[in-house]
């Protein structure tokens, strides 16, 4: 298994290919879009592709009526990529992106952007990139008084939102791989281990439930295969797994998907009185 950065990721895969090594990861493989990188033999992953989180993303803003929006994305690989794919989806179900521009890691003040997107009538704002930057994004959008839905993707759903952009938190929406409302039986006995060990308050974050599931997979190929020791056996078997309930949803691999999961096993969650409020 093997977890790190979608870079970490990229550059062991054409090793464990090479020693036909099966790994399975923890990060996103595309660095710009999924046809870019082909699928490697030996590698799968328990992450959601950005394709995915992009199209869930894109279906909640298109049932809010909205027509034209905004993008403000990350510079690193995971903005650049999930911004592109956004985009790509946005245009396939006929929402106009009106802006589309990147930000650096710890801006203060992205107003002037913001500003930009207001004048040309985005009606929705997309924010693809992890914390801090989201944070301060959703304070300038109070400051401006500019109140349209702020939207982001998995990466975005940190308890630390709320603590860093205080009651500016509220009203924002982002995608989640995890269930608080209807959890899966998997994830519920996930959910029951960590309060068995870390008492009734803690909960598992995606990153836990990531590598859960990697676990999980590997011990479902393991049982496929009748215990075999032979890498390719359980390749074979990881890339034929079908309907398998992990944390994080329901794998279907195939010679094509080494990932096998879909937008449906995302979920939606919006800040309210800095609480998070599951929407489905």
């Amino acid at each position: 298994m093997a977890g790190g950065s979608a870079l970490g990721t990229l550059a062991i895969a054409p090793i464990t290919d090479a020693e036909q090594v099966p790994q399975i990861n923890v990060s996103p493989r595309s660095p710009v879009t999924a046809e870019d990188i082909p699928v490697k033999k030996f590698s799968f992953q328990t992450v959601h592709e950005q394709a995915v989180d992009a199209e869930k993303i894109g279906d909640y803003v298109k049932s809010l009526g909205v027509r034209k929006a905004a993008i403000l994305h990350d510079a690193n690989q995971y903005g650049t990529s999930g911004a592109l794919f956004t985009y790509d989806y946005f245009k396939k179900i006929g929402i106009d992106v009106v802006l589309r521009e990147k930000y650096q890691k710890g801006d203060r003040d992205l107003t002037p952007i913001l500003q930009e997107g207001r004048q040309k009538g985005a009606e929705a704002l997309i924010v693809y990139g992890t914390l801090p930057t989201p944070a301060t994004i959703a304070k300038n959008l109070r400051t401006m008084g500019w109140n349209i839905p702020m939207v982001g993707p998995v990466g975005m759903g940190s308890p630390r939102m709320m603590k860093l952009a205080g009651e500016a938190a509220n009203g924002v929406v982002f995608t989640s791989a995890l269930s608080l409302k209807n959890p899966s039986p998997t994830e519920k006995h996930l959910y029951d281990l960590f309060k068995k060990k870390y008492g009734e308050e803690k909960r598992p974050n995606y990153f836990t439930a990531l590598g859960y599931d990697a676990g999980a997979l590997f011990i479902q190929a393991l049982k496929m295969t009748n215990g075999s020791h032979d890498p390719l056996k359980i390749r074979d078997a990881l890339e034929n797994i079908k309907g398998f309930d992990g944390t994080i949803g329901v794998y279907n691999m195939s010679p094509a998907d080494h990932t096998g999961l879909s937008k449906d096993s995302l979920h939606l969650f919006k800040i309210v009185e800095g609480k998070w409020t599951q929407l489905d």
